[in-house]
């Protein structure tokens, strides 16, 4: 009798097969941690301005705090970029539901340098195709990277004739 393979894994006796995202996105510290470090520190905040301040105020800088502080962080920590709201759509998700979409595609040897001229061009004009994802205190953020580290990762070819595929 052979074993079931969940749906959608390939070769999931290899370990590099395995999802190891589940865990962490449905875990303890991204589902419930973060959350109620965050809540204490905008009730402090509300309760510490509401001394000094008038209460309809001390909210006003709460709630403001609470819109605006991705945007502070990606302002303070470098070459970081704050996710705008759609895009942190695709990272709240669960296991049933993927948006996110992985292509390869073949080139001919004749093409593979007219292509990679391509995609170079289009990576240095659009920066949002240089955009890694990170994460700070639960809360994703883009990272950029250079042209050439994304060329790298976007494009990649044989190491040598002997790991050519053939058709």
């Amino acid at each position: 009798m052979t074993s079931r393979r969940p749906k959608g894994f390939y070769l999931i006796d290899k370990s590099w097969s395995r999802d190891k995202s589940f865990a962490y996105y449905q875990g303890f510290k991204l589902k419930v941690m973060w959350p109620v470090v965050k809540s204490v520190l905008i009730v402090s905040l509300y309760f510490l301005l509401a001394n000094w301040l008038e209460p309809l105020a001390s909210g006003l800088v709460s709630f403001l705090s609470i819109v605006l502080y991705p945007r502070i962080i990606a302002l303070v920590v470098p070459n970081t970029v704050a996710v705008p709201a759609m895009d942190q759509q695709c990272f709240l998700s669960n296991t049933k539901s993927h948006c996110n979409y992985v292509n390869c595609s073949l080139q001919d040897n004749d093409c593979a340098d007219a292509a990679r001229e391509k995609f170079t061009m289009l990576i240095k004009k659009h920066p949002k195709l240089r955009y890694k994802v990170k994460e700070i205190a639960g809360d994703y953020y883009y990272e950029e990277m250079s042209v050439e580290e994304t060329i790298q990762k976007a494009i990649i070819g044989p190491k040598s004739k002997d790991h050519l595929l053939h058709s």
